[in-house]
């Protein structure tokens, strides 16, 4: 019996199948210029993969666990290792814009500000204190955090264009990616539709 590997997921399927059964993707070779042709378009070479599975081959991790002492005694530790090919390095995956620093950064500072001003206000020596020093202090202490909070959603607000522009571009730059298609031989990259 016989069968045939999908050159985009790596699913051995049947050799009659014409799509691969998990990723749906069309298993028999096509001629260059066919539309989801997986033939180089510069060297007619057969021996192509998509970006998604020349990376995930060409890396590997696993668990590292011996090691000895300076007493020359045997010691077992643990530890992960990473390993890629540069092919896999060059091929690696668009990175998901990371969250926005600032704004996370603007809610610890108004957390701690409206602590802070929860301690002023409880721990204060009223009976010591006059009148106008108890008021101002209370103003402060509630004006603070709610200056700190209106920062916090201004800048929030004005970086939530640039945030939705960076998620679009990763989208596309994924989608990109995983469409794109590596020939083995002389590598030559191009995109299948």
């Amino acid at each position: 019996m016989s069968s045939t590997k999908c050159p985009v997921c790596g699913l051995v399927n049947f050799a009659e199948a014409e799509s691969c059964k998990r990723c749906n993707a069309s298993i028999r070779p096509r001629k260059v210029g066919e539309q989801g042709s997986t033939v180089c378009p510069k060297c007619n070479s057969e021996d192509t993969q998509s970006f998604q599975m020349a990376y995930k081959t060409g890396t590997t991790s696993g668990v590292i666990g011996m090691g000895t002492y300076s007493d020359g005694g045997l010691g077992v530790t643990r530890g992960t290792v990473k390993s890629q090919s540069d092919l896999a390095r060059s091929l690696k995956p668009p990175t998901n814009p990371a969250p926005n620093v600032v704004i996370v950064l603007c809610v610890l500072v108004s957390a701690a500000i409206l602590f802070l001003a929860f301690l002023v206000i409880t721990f204060i020596p009223f009976a010591v204190a006059s009148s106008s020093v108890i008021w101002w202090t209370v103003g402060i202490s509630f004006a603070a955090p709610l200056i700190a909070i209106g920062v916090s959603y201004m800048t929030w607000q004005s970086r939530r264009a640039e945030l939705r522009a960076a998620e679009v571009a990763f989208r596309t730059a994924m989608h990109s990616w995983s469409h794109s298609w590596i020939c083995l031989r002389c590598g030559g990259s191009w995109l299948i539709h």
